[in-house]
Formats: C-alpha cells, structure tokens, sequence
C-alpha cells in the first residue's frame, strides 16, 4: 500500500515522527523544515520517502540538516 501525505510545518511533522528525529525537529524553525522537506522532495520526487526513511533522515543526519541551513553542526543552530 501507497499513502503519501502532505506536511506543511514543523508542528505536522513533529506528529508524525519518533526518536532522535523529534531531538533535530526540535532545533528547526517551521522555515528551516520547509526548506529541508523542499531539497528531499526535489532529491527524491521520483522515488518519494517513506515515512521510516524520512524519520531516519531527520534521526540520523542532523548534521546534514545542519550544513544545508549553513551551519556546521546541528549544534550551532
């Protein structure tokens, strides 16, 4: 089964992921998630994340995150 879903802010995504991801969602700004999703959805529009995989991005590469948004680490945001 397919579901795709739309999430238009940090507080939607918030409930839609677990864990680690919610410590980096923490630290971003609704802009700072619109960005994020915008460069995933343009990286992934012909094969879109899972609900797992977008969680384990969120989880797993905060720093990542980080850089795209121009820092160095998820802990100077």
């Amino acid at each position: 089964m397919k579901v795709i879903m739309e999430l238009y802010d940090k507080d939607d995504l918030r409930d839609k992921l677990w864990s680690g991801a919610i410590d980096t969602i923490n630290h971003l700004t609704n802009n700072d998630v619109k960005i994020v999703l915008d460069i995933l959805e343009d990286a992934y529009k012909d094969n879109p994340l899972t609900l797992t995989q977008l969680n384990d991005f969120f989880w797993f590469e905060a720093d990542t995150i980080a850089e795209w948004l121009g820092y160095e680490s998820l802990e100077d945001l």
